[in-house]
C-alpha cells in the first residue's frame, strides 16, 4: 500500500476498486496452519498473536494513511452465527487496538450466504461473492482499509471495496495477514 508500490500485471489489465492491498506473510507453513486453528478450530486467541505479527507491515504499509478505520470483511449472519464469530473481525479489533486507529464493523454487512472459496477458480469466486454486500450506515470521510485473514484472487476484498466506493467511499485500501497465490 505504499505509494511507490507498482501495481501487478493483473491490477492493471483489470483495475480493481480498492486503491491498494498489501499482506503481512505468505499463506505458508506455520501461518496457514495457525489461521486454519483460528477459523475452524476456535482457537481465538491467535487473532491477537497474528495481530501483533502483522504489525510491523501494517504499519509501513499504511504510513501515509491519513485517520484510517479498519473495517473487516463481514461474514453472513448465519455463517457467523454457526462458527460464533468472525475471525476478520477479531484480527480487525485487535490490530486496530495495536495500531492505535478506528475501527468498525457496523458499516457493510453481508448480505448473501454464498458458499466457501475454496476450491473455486478465480472466475467462480469473483460470481460468488458479486452482489454479496451492502453497506449498513453513512460511512466516515476517512480511508477505509478492508482487514481479512488471507486474500487468494482479491474476489472478496474487491467486491466489498466496490460496495463501499459505490456507497460514497473515497479511499478504499486491503490489508491481510496472509496472501495465497493461485499459482
Amino acid at each position: 500500500m505504499a505509494p511507490d508500490t507498482a501495481p501487478c500485471g493483473r491490477c492493471l489489465r483489470q483495475p480493481p476498486y480498492f486503491d491498494a492491498s498489501t499482506s503481512a506473510f505468505d499463506y505458508s507453513f506455520p501461518l496457514n496452519q495457525v489461521i486454519g486453528q483460528l477459523k475452524y478450530g476456535d482457537k481465538r486467541y491467535w487473532a491477537r498473536a497474528l495481530a501483533q505479527a502483522a504489525l510491523p507491515a501494517f504499519e509501513q504499509a499504511c504510513a501515509h494513511i491519513s485517520a484510517p478505520v479498519l473495517v473487516p470483511v463481514p461474514m453472513h449472519k448465519s455463517k457467523q452465527r454457526k462458527r460464533g464469530f468472525n475471525q476478520a473481525e477479531l484480527l480487525a479489533r485487535s490490530l486496530a487496538r495495536y495500531a492505535d486507529v478506528a475501527f468498525s464493523n457496523k458499516l457493510c454487512k453481508r448480505i448473501k450466504a454464498s458458499p466457501p472459496q475454496t476450491g473455486l477458480n478465480r472466475k467462480n469466486r469473483r460470481s460468488n461473492v458479486k452482489n454479496g454486500f451492502a453497506v449498513s450506515s453513512k460511512l466516515p470521510q476517512q480511508p477505509l482499509i478492508i482487514i481479512d485473514d488471507v486474500v487468494t484472487t482479491g474476489s472478496t476484498v474487491d467486491e466489498l471495496a466496490r460496495t463501499l466506493k459505490q456507497a460514497g467511499a473515497l479511499e478504499v485500501y486491503v490489508f491481510s495477514i496472509a496472501r495465497r497465490s493461485m499459482d
